[in-house]
C-alpha cells in the first residue's frame, strides 16, 4: 500500500499533467475558431458580412476571449502542482536538494508575483 505522501505526489503530477495537456488542447481549439473566423470568405458582398456575423456572434456566445484570457493561469497552475508534487517528493528522498530546490523555487516565485503585482 503506497504512503501518504506517495499518493500526494501522484495526484499533483497527474493534476498538473491533466491540466496542461487540456490547456494545449483548448489552445489549439481556440486558435482554429480564430483561423477560421479570420479565413478568407469568397461570395458576394452581403454573404461575407452574413457569414463574418454568424462567426463573430459564435466567437461572443462562447465567450472565447475570456477562456482564451484563461489558458495562461491554467499554465500557471499547472506548473505550481508540479513544483509542489516535486518539493514533495523531494523532502522525502534528500534535504539538501530539498533547500536547494526550495531556495530556487522560492526565488523564482517571488519575481513571478512582484511581475503580477507591479504593473
Amino acid at each position: 500500500m503506497p504512503s501518504g505522501s506517495e499518493v500526494t505526489v501522484n495526484v499533483l503530477f497527474f493534476m498538473s499533467l491533466a491540466i496542461s495537456l487540456s490547456t494545449a488542447l483548448f489552445s489549439v481549439l481556440f486558435k482554429q475558431w480564430l483561423t477560421a473566423y479570420s479565413s478568407k470568405i469568397s461570395g458576394n458582398p452581403k454573404d461575407i458580412a452574413l457569414i463574418r456575423h454568424f462567426r463573430f456572434d459564435g466567437l461572443v456566445k462562447w465567450k472565447v476571449a475570456g477562456m482564451i484570457g484563461l489558458l495562461p493561469f491554467f499554465l500557471h497552475a499547472s506548473v505550481g502542482l508540479f513544483a509542489a508534487g516535486l518539493l514533495v517528493y523531494i523532502r522525502q528522498r534528500n534535504d539538501a536538494v530539498f533547500t536547494a530546490t526550495v531556495s530556487v523555487f522560492g526565488t523564482t516565485g517571488i519575481l513571478y508575483l512582484t511581475s503580477i503585482l507591479l504593473p
